[in-house]
C-alpha cells in the first residue's frame, strides 16, 4: 500500500484535533463561544455573526472576503460557517440563501 503524503498527513491530524476539540464542546468540557466554528482553533478572535461560537483571525478574515459572494441564483457560494466552496448544502428554508 501506499503511504499517505505528508499533506494528507497533516491534514488528517488536524481533523482529528478538530473533532476532539468539538468533543470536548459536546461533553461540556469546553464552552462554544471558546472554539472557531470554522477550524476548531482555542484562539478566538470574534463571535461568529449568525451563530453561537467564535472566529480566530484567519476565519474571520476569510470568512469577512467570502461571505457575502452570491451565485446567480442568490444563493451564497461559500459555506456560511467555514467560508469553503469545495461541498456546500443549500438551506432549504424557504427565501434562505444560505450554503452549508
Amino acid at each position: 500500500t501506499a503511504s499517505a503524503s505528508p499533506a494528507e498527513g497533516k491534514k488528517a491530524k488536524l481533523m482529528e484535533s478538530q473533532r476532539e476539540v468539538f468533543a470536548s464542546v459536546k461533553e461540556g468540557k469546553l464552552l462554544i463561544s471558546e472554539v472557531c466554528l470554522a477550524c476548531g482553533s482555542l484562539d478566538v478572535l470574534v463571535e461568529y455573526p449568525f451563530f453561537e461560537g467564535g472566529l480566530c483571525r484567519k476565519c474571520k478574515n476569510k470568512f469577512l472576503e467570502y461571505s457575502y459572494l452570491f451565485d446567480e441564483d442568490g444563493t451564497q457560494m461559500y459555506c456560511s460557517i467555514c467560508s469553503d466552496g469545495d461541498e456546500v448544502f443549500m438551506c432549504d428554508a424557504p427565501n434562505c440563501s444560505k450554503v452549508y
